[in-house]
């Protein structure tokens, strides 16, 4: 994973109140009592990818001649002791004609590529996976960041259904059907790592005016450009939620808010010296959330995951 650079803070995002520059919260100056919690960094949290199971050598691909399996509900079980590798094209189930259920025998290994932030999603539309050798997507020290979906399909104990396929009677006591099942086997394992988002929850480190902007003396740009006390990785286009700082807090009674992170518009910036994030929204908020120096400040987080 790619390091992120801190770049210095310029004038043009200053917000100048009429008593003087905003006073920014760190995380050093945040806590109530010195008892307010925080999302640590990981220690291997920049570290460049290695041991990418997709990257081995040797890999079979899913549409070799020695699998090429159709899709047309029929079962499926890989070669003993192989390596299947499922690339973007590779696979023509569809939500009508689905695999059946794919069995990996132990000593095999089926492999999920990386496709990346932009390729395409790898879509697996099965009856089920027996999983007694190893199902991989990445691992520890190597987070995809493509997309994968994997859509089992069938009716428990419908056998008059005509949509789907080799479906089997409320008789049977299969525990693998219409599942991924990693079976009670030596060895057997499902490994699935997706792109490590960090830290996934922190705090505003300036507040956001809202409807109170002339109260508060805040300028307009902090209901769209929100100041926070880490820097973060999130992703263009995701989801994050602003909690309210109101003392009331029910359902008829909401001031939390969701909003969308705009293209480009996550930066780690330096502000005299110390490090945070300014994160773009593609709309403005529309209420008050406080940040405050050692008394409270909003949690922001990130839905998208």
């Amino acid at each position: 994973m790619p390091r992120l650079d801190p770049i210095e803070f310029t004038s043009e995002w200053v917000s100048t109140y009429s008593d003087g520059d905003e006073s920014l919260v760190h995380r050093k100056i945040s806590t109530i009592m010195n008892y307010q919690p925080a999302m640590p960094m990981p220690d291997d949290a920049f570290d460049l990818p290695t041991d990418c199971p997709h990257l081995d050598a040797g890999l079979v691909e899913w549409n070799d001649a020695s699998i090429s399996p159709p899709a047309d509900g029929s079962d499926i079980i890989l070669p003993s002791n192989t390596a299947v590798i499922i690339r973007a094209g590779q696979l023509t189930s569809t939500p009508e004609s689905p695999y059946g259920r794919i069995t990996i025998p132990s000593g095999s290994r089926l492999i999920f590529d990386d496709t990346g932030i932009d390729g395409p999603t790898l879509e697996l539309h099965t009856l089920g996976i027996t999983v007694e050798g190893a199902l991989e997507a990445g691992s520890s020290t190597c987070r995809i960041d493509g997309n994968i979906e994997i859509t089992l399909h069938g009716e428990y104990g419908n056998v008059t259904s005509v949509s789907d396929r080799h479906l089997l009677s409320t008789a049977s006591k299969d525990m693998g059907f219409k599942g991924i099942f990693v079976k009670d086997v030596e060895g057997a394992r499902i490994d699935m790592h997706g792109k490590l988002y960090h830290p996934t929850w922190t705090r505003l480190a300036a507040l956001v005016p809202g409807n109170t902007q002339a109260e508060t003396l805040a300028p307009a740009v902090r209901n769209s450009e929100l100041i926070l006390q880490d820097c973060v990785n999130w992703p263009d286009g995701g989801k994050i939620i602003v909690t309210t700082s109101h003392v009331k807090d029910t359902r008829g009674y909401n001031f939390n808010e969701k909003a969308t992170i705009a293209e480009g518009g996550v930066q780690c910036v330096t502000i005299d010296g110390k490090q945070y994030a300014k994160v773009t929204l593609t709309a403005p908020l529309e209420h008050y959330h406080h940040a405050g120096e050692r008394e409270y400040q909003c949690e922001v987080a990130l839905l998208s995951r």
